[in-house]
């Protein structure tokens, strides 16, 4: 047995403390004999300092498992949300110290069609139905919010599996264009099929508003102070939506899947005359959601690659890069920022 499958079954019974080993086994992909060998290390109470981390009753027929006070316990210190902690060594010029450290978690999620299954990607589980809508949305697969008709996400000890159901037209057009998608953190083209399927055409932007440089500094600096994730781990990126002052952020170990995140989170908004602030750099996928998601101004605090400066000009979007402080460096469509004093 695992750490990660130890801890999965640990984490699966605070949501179904009272359930028979049957339902476990089903519900986390273990064989029976994998979760004998888990119930043996964590009901030995001399292992565990003392105290069992799980009890279970067998009445002949069925067998049956509880969290202790202890299990709790310990699943309440050692589990947050996107995170997990482990046990290293920092080496420093004061010498060594055992440490415990959290550690942003990693986890394959299927993104499954009316039972095909279509992409699988390396994210953070965390916002995973916004992470659904949004991809959903940003890779063309429905048009809009209300083509995804249900979303069921279902854990595993081999990661998680997201069921979604789209409009039967939808799922026919994919069909036809479907491809073998296996991404990893921060590879938005893994998986293509040819060169010619590697540069899509871009959506056209149509804006006409304007938004002040300041109103742009102030969001990335509202952004840093609302990353949860990246503070606690270090390992995290993050896509910030700031609209008159008010910000929606989510993360996730890959730049990506931070923004279809976002994207699935202000799909039902039906204005776009906002910001899309990102803790990365500006590719060009960055960019080609940003204008699937009909978003006109995206600024980024590392550098844009030369192709997303091409893309974003040709979509009619203003791209900036470098957004630190009072700095930033705008690459297209420089008319939407205003510099002036008001």
């Amino acid at each position: 047995m695992t750490e990660v499958q130890l801890q999965a079954l640990l984490v699966w019974l605070t949501e179904h403390d009272g359930s028979v080993d049957h339902r476990a086994t089903k519900q986390l992909g273990l064989s029976m004999s994998q979760l004998n060998r888990a119930l043996a290390l964590l009901t030995d109470a001399a292992a565990l300092g003392g105290q069992p981390w799980v009890r279970t009753q067998d009445d002949g027929q069925r067998r049956t498992l509880w969290l202790t006070d202890a299990g709790r316990q310990v699943c309440a210190t050692t589990t947050r949300a996107g995170a997990m902690v482990v046990h290293a060594l920092r080496i420093d010029a004061a010498g060594t110290a055992e440490r415990e450290e959290w550690l942003a978690e990693e986890v394959p999620v299927a993104l499954v069609y009316n039972g095909i299954s279509h992409a699988v990607m390396m994210a953070s589980p965390l916002d995973l139905e916004d992470f659904a809508l949004g991809f959903s949305l940003s890779e063309g697969i429905i048009e809009q919010a209300g083509e995804l008709l249900d979303c069921e996400i279902s854990s595993s000890v081999q990661g998680i599996s997201v069921g979604l159901q789209i409009r039967e037209a939808r799922f026919q057009a994919l069909k036809q264009r479907r491809r073998a998608l296996t991404g990893r953190t921060g590879c938005g083209l893994c998986g293509q099929e040819s060169l010619e399927g590697a540069i899509r055409p871009v959506a056209k932007v149509e804006a006409d508003w304007q938004v002040h440089a300041d109103v742009v500094r102030a969001g990335m600096a509202a952004l840093a102070a609302q990353q949860p994730l990246n503070v606690q781990t270090g390992a995290a990126h993050a896509a910030g939506w700031w609209r008159h002052g008010v910000l929606i952020v989510r993360e996730d170990v890959g730049r990506h899947n931070a923004l279809d995140k976002l994207i699935g989170a202000i799909a039902r908004q039906p204005e776009r005359d906002g910001v899309l602030l990102m803790t990365s750099r500006a590719s060009y996928e960055i960019v080609h959601k940003a204008a699937a998601a009909g978003i006109a101004v995206v600024a980024a605090i590392s550098a844009p690659t030369a192709l997303a400066v091409q893309l974003a000009d040709e979509a009619g979007i203003t791209l900036a890069g470098f957004v630190r402080g009072e700095r930033m460096t705008v690459y297209s469509h420089p008319q939407r920022i205003v510099c002036e004093s008001p």
